[in-house]
């Protein structure tokens, strides 16, 4: 895989003693797709769920979703082949 990932990988790590990169990655994921969603159509059911998520994490802590979005954002805005940081090649699934 590509060094371009590190940062994304490190920043999923930023506190290994108290979280997974695993659950790091899906709180991500979560808020990124509520955001989205929201943007689109507000769904209060959707708006809890982000805050119960997002509360789960200390004050300190949130800045880490919006450094994760720059640096998916910056990740993919000219890809060509995409893979993921589990290590699986995903452009085959695309063609």
């Amino acid at each position: 895989m590509s060094d371009k990932y590190n940062i994304f990988i490190e920043l999923l790590n930023f506190n290994k003693k108290k979280y997974t990169a695993e659950q790091v990655f899906k709180d991500f994921v979560s808020l990124f797709a509520i955001s989205l969603s929201n943007k689109v159509f507000f769904n209060q059911k959707n708006s809890d769920m982000y805050q119960k998520i997002y509360g789960n994490y200390d004050k300190g802590e949130h800045y880490i979703f919006y450094t994760l979005s720059s640096e998916l954002t910056k990740l993919f805005c000219n890809e060509k082949d995409p893979s993921d940081i589990l290590r699986r090649n995903l452009s085959k699934n695309y063609k």
